[in-house]
């Protein structure tokens, strides 16, 4: 069955992910406890996702008070590090990468991104915002990757069938097994591809 969905990760998958880890390692160190906190917490939050045993999760507030709880802490608790992430951000796409999505988006390709952290400008920051036909955040439904739910969230808008979508991300365990086991073909960065021109080609062929 012929591609005509392409879904992205956005942090190491649009851009380098050192941007990001540069970002999270200002405000670990500006604020150690809760950068420790937080890394302890999204382990958390995910375990108590594995095989989505809970429905009652309503969205992001909710997501935000849990992940604070899971770790002994007051809601709000996190609010400076997510601050630190949007803020002074200078974002680069990989190279090929624009190109790659201008020929897709040519070809009637639906195009989409599915993130765990907040999207806010992020995209719009790397110059590519006009491409994407639906752009979510995990956490806005209450539900990180892998799970399940959070990839049920993003297709509350793809008009296509789960087995003519691909996926791409940069971490094995979050997107690629994620995507894989909720349905859709995969790849993943640095992985079953190295650059977006080497993708570019593969994806053209499943087309």
């Amino acid at each position: 069955m012929s591609i005509k969905a392409v879904l992205f990760d956005i942090d190491g998958t649009l851009y380098p992910v050192k941007y990001l880890n540069q970002k999270l390692l200002k405000g670990a160190i500006r604020h150690p406890l809760r950068g420790r906190a937080f890394s302890k917490a999204r382990k958390a939050v995910r375990k108590l996702m594995e095989g989505d045993p809970r429905d009652c999760v309503a969205g992001r507030a909710e997501f935000l008070d849990l992940q604070c709880a899971s770790v002994g802490k007051k809601s709000g608790y996190f609010d400076v590090l997510y601050k630190e992430l949007r803020e002074n951000r200078k974002l680069p796409p990989f190279d090929g990468l624009e190109n790659m999505l201008i020929d897709l988006k040519s070809r009637g390709i639906f195009l989409g991104i599915l993130s765990d952290f907040p999207i806010e400008t992020k995209v719009k920051e790397l110059g590519l915002e006009k491409y994407f036909d639906v752009i979510r955040s995990a956490e806005d439904c209450g539900f990180l990757k892998p799970s399940k739910k959070a990839f049920e969230y993003l297709f509350k808008d793809v008009p296509f069938d789960k087995s003519e979508c691909v996926y791409i991300g940069d971490s094995e365990f979050k997107d690629y097994n994620g995507a894989l086991s909720f349905g859709m073909k995969a790849e993943l960065i640095g992985s079953t591809f190295k650059n977006y021109k080497e993708l570019h080609q593969k994806l053209l062929k499943a087309i």
